[in-house]
């Protein structure tokens, strides 16, 4: 229902008049907002008063060029303005542009001003700088339109009216243009390309700096891949007895082998060994993987493969269990006498 519409005076300029302060019939003298046909204001007793095309069908525009027109004379009278917060993102750095919401006062306004090659809905000048403001209801700002501001490098906001109700009172509509920013985002903003770079700038200082930390980890590990070959080289073929505290044990080893010694997440080291032995009277071979980290906590993860049985019957074979194994395993690669 369009209750606004673009009157004409005596010498033909056009005026945004409401529905309540024209005659009724064609005696209102309006025209749509958009199509420019004839309007008649049908006031009468039954329905709520409004306008309507005469002799003609709906375009269906008039109430949203109404609610665009409004937006721009609010702004043109006002003069006020709350810009939205805006952010450069460079992969996981985020720079500020505009670090916080604040209210503006243009020191000039000016409405559909051709700025070479294109025409901006409000243009408002605050110290010398131009910030453009476009109006979406029924069309947001294009690709195209894009592009050529933020190639001239200028600052832009948009505002989104597409969802608001094409009849909403003054007041509110005020409220919604001046200080409502969740309807507000930036096109572009002039310091866009610095606050990028800056936060390239940031994000190489960052990269740098764990470049290094990473070589000097992978340096560590290589030093201690290289001592863990001279160490366990000599103990290729080492043969060592061990024994529980409460019943006889025995472990042989034949080999142990380092497989891999690599940096973790966490910038400390594992090593990773295989073990090839046999354990208890009945001499059960058996092959473990040992992963030792290599920081004070001296945590150690080992898998055991047996060719002949499950993990649960090889611990039941040699009469003990994982636990335990696991610890007699532990002394025999860290060549520590029971």
């Amino acid at each position: 229902m369009q209750l606004e519409a673009f009157k004409k005076d005596r010498i033909g300029d056009l005026d945004l008049a409401h529905i309540s302060e024209v005659q009724r019939g064609l005696a209102c003298h309006c025209v749509c907002p958009y199509c420019k046909k004839d309007l008649i204001a049908r006031k009468g007793n039954k329905k709520a008063h409004h306008f309507a095309h005469y002799e003609v069908a709906d375009c269906g525009y008039g109430p949203q060029t109404v609610l665009h027109k409004q937006a721009k004379e609010i702004l043109e009278r006002r003069k006020t303005f709350q810009i939205p917060i805006f952010n450069v993102k460079y992969k996981d750095i985020i720079e500020p542009v505009v670090a916080k919401e604040m209210v503006i006062k243009f020191d000039n306004i000016e409405s559909e001003k051709r700025q070479e090659k294109i025409i901006p809905d409000i243009i408002g000048v605050l110290k010398g700088h131009k910030i453009f403001i476009e109006i979406f209801v029924t069309h947001k700002v294009n690709d195209e339109k894009k592009s050529y501001i933020r190639s001239e490098n200028a600052s832009c906001i948009e505002i989104d009216l597409s969802k608001e109700n094409r009849n909403i009172e003054q007041k509110f509509l005020e409220e919604k243009i001046i200080y409502n920013t969740k309807n507000k985002k930036w096109i572009h903003h002039s310091k866009y390309k610095k606050a990028r770079e800056m936060a390239k700038s940031k994000w190489n200082k960052k990269q740098k700096k764990q470049d290094e930390k990473e070589r000097i980890i992978k340096a560590k590990a290589k030093e201690i891949y290289h001592k863990s070959q001279k160490n366990y080289k000599s103990a290729n073929i080492l043969k060592t007895n061990f024994h529980l505290p409460d019943a006889p044990y025995q472990m042989e080893i034949n080999k142990i082998t380092p497989i891999l010694n690599f940096p973790s997440k966490f910038d400390d080291y594992y090593q990773r060994l295989e073990v090839i032995g046999f354990v208890g009277l009945g001499k059960i071979p058996f092959k473990a993987q040992a992963d030792i980290r290599g920081d004070k906590s001296n945590c150690i993860m080992i898998s055991v493969e047996n060719e002949n049985c499950k993990n649960d019957d090889f611990y039941q074979k040699i009469n003990t269990d994982e636990k335990e194994f696991k610890s007699v395993l532990l002394r025999a690669i860290k060549q520590i006498p029971n």
